[in-house]
């Protein structure tokens, strides 16, 4: 399978953690024998706040995915990446961004 990047959609500011992020993303999606594809980047509409502007987020399409291959394939793509990386079905696309959690302090 291939990825292809939507028309209009911009990566400008990407952080190297969501090239990490694409890479595994796209692979995911292979794996189902789906085409991936960036439906957004640091580009369109989202909340002030958002990790999009950012360059920490990115959106893939999910219309070419069967309905059952969505939960498995967000687990995933969620249990591959990690816990500095958050992964959310939103309503026509996946939502992966990367928010650093900092160190896991061990309990005694």
């Amino acid at each position: 399978m291939t990825l292809e990047i939507k028309p209009g959609v911009t990566l400008l500011g990407l952080v190297p953690q969501m090239c990490v992020a694409l890479l595994v993303v796209e692979r995911a999606y292979s794996l189902l024998n789906v085409h991936c594809v960036i439906t957004a980047g640091d580009d369109g509409s989202h909340t002030e706040a958002s990790e999009h502007y950012a360059g920490r987020a990115l959106d893939f399409r999910t219309r070419d995915l069967e309905p059952d291959d969505v939960g498995p394939l967000i687990e995933h793509i969620q249990a591959s990446l990690g816990r500095d990386y958050g992964v959310i079905l939103e309503a026509d696309h996946i939502h992966v961004h990367y928010r650093p959690q900092g160190p896991k302090v061990a309990s005694t």
